[in-house]
């Protein structure tokens, strides 16, 4: 069987999946401790963050509450006709909290990485663009060509890799207590906040009148995608509101 897969024995077997499991467990560990960061820093910051961020944000959410029920058969798209926002305005409250939430860590992750100098090389955009493009086997060069006629599109990758980047830095500040836990535990932690990453919001059956009602969403929800570090700085809060490198290393130990 070791042959069959390209091992040279079950030795050599054993090991490759040891290693694979311990790269699984690595990441998963590290996307439950991103999360406990991100709690952390939306707990312990607070200020106000501009309107019109927070209202892009919020049309976003809005939008992606509609694609989803309608896309999982729940409503079609004339029941949304006309809505700019839930008709229910608890609803509405509730997503506004969770626009507002995303943009402030937007920001602070944004004044975290410009005050301490983290920066994204074009090696490793260009190496992300290498992997969008094998996403598509047959049209790499047309993938190549739209990102490079295409400065928003590159700006849109570089969000990300700044992103975790900035967790990185701040997550290699902090004093981190080791927790042991079942590969179980984890996954189920893991797969938590990849169902809330990927349904913010849900929602519930449009009425008879065909108005569709967004179910309330978890409060906590990790920071949207924000323009790269130049864009995003451009738009930080106060100086005396933003944490400066130990501020941010003392709460991501909590």
């Amino acid at each position: 069987m070791a042959k069959n897969l390209g091992m040279e024995d079950l030795a050599a077997l054993k090991e490759a999946v040891k290693g694979q499991l311990e790269g699984d467990n690595a990441n998963l560990s590290r996307a439950h401790l991103k999360r406990q960061l991100l709690d952390s820093l939306a707990d312990d910051y607070t200020f106000e963050v501009p309107a019109g961020m927070v209202d892009l944000e919020f049309q976003q959410i809005w939008e992606q509450i509609k694609r989803d029920a309608v896309m999982s058969g729940e409503a079609k798209e004339e029941d949304f006709e006309g809505q700019d926002a839930p008709e229910d305005e608890a609803d509405a409250a509730e997503f506004k909290g969770i626009a507002e939430r995303r943009v402030r860590l937007g920001l602070l992750l944004s004044e975290i990485g410009v005050k301490n100098d983290v920066k994204v090389t074009q090696e490793e955009v260009n190496k992300r663009i290498v992997e969008e493009a094998r996403r598509f086997p047959g049209q790499e060069t047309q993938v190549f060509e739209f990102y490079q006629k295409n400065e928003d599109a590159r700006a849109q990758l570089r969000a990300p890799i700044f992103e975790e980047k900035v967790v990185d830095f701040v997550l290699e500040q902090a004093k981190l207590t080791d927790k042991s836990v079942t590969r179980d535990e984890l996954d189920a932690a893991v797969r938590a906040i990849d169902e809330e990453d990927a349904n913010p919001v849900k929602t519930k059956k449009p009425a008879a009148k065909k108005k569709a009602a967004a179910k309330k969403a978890p409060a906590k929800k990790a920071p949207a995608k924000k323009a790269d570090a130049k864009e995003a700085a451009a738009k930080k809060p106060a100086a005396k509101k933003a944490p400066a490198k130990k501020a941010a290393a003392k709460k991501a130990a909590k």
